[in-house]
């Protein structure tokens, strides 16, 4: 289940997904992509990802569902996923990157360079068989809304 909920207070959403265990508030209205082998049933391997755009900045959640919880070491895990995820991007180049706990659970926080002088940071967070990736992606940093936007989320 996946619902919208406008916040009147400077227009941020707030999305929530009981399914994919998130709620998160976004900038401006947000768009859904489901990419994946199967259907977006919520319980098949595959990723949802959710956008929206303010100003010149891009804010992202992408929610990868595993079949099973990766058994390994959480920050091996993490760092593949962010090599993933940097790869993904058009000559994504990895800043830095730390580990630590949100909340309870293993996180990556990362900043990245892009091209066209844009630059990244965010958060990949692992949850059993669910892993988060929020990203912000931005030329002139706003550093206000990126705390906003990464306070925001809750694992639910």
């Amino acid at each position: 289940m996946f619902g919208i909920l406008s916040n009147k207070k400077k227009d941020w959403i707030k999305i929530t997904s009981k399914d994919e265990s998130f709620e998160i508030m976004f900038p401006s209205k947000t768009k859904k992509q489901h990419a994946g082998f199967f259907a977006d049933d919520n319980k098949s391997t595959g990723t949802n990802i959710y956008t929206s755009n303010k100003n010149s900045s891009f804010y992202q959640l992408s929610v990868t569902r595993l079949m099973t919880p990766y058994r390994g070491s959480a920050n091996e895990f993490l760092e593949t996923a962010l090599n993933t995820f940097i790869v993904d991007i058009h000559e994504g180049k990895l800043i830095k990157s730390n580990f630590r706990q949100f909340k309870k659970f293993p996180t990556l926080d990362f900043a990245i360079s892009t091209t066209n002088n844009m630059r990244g940071k965010g958060m990949i967070i692992s949850n059993g068989n669910l892993l988060y990736c929020l990203c912000y992606i931005f030329t002139n940093e706003n550093q206000k809304d990126y705390q906003r936007f990464i306070n925001s989320f809750k694992i639910i």
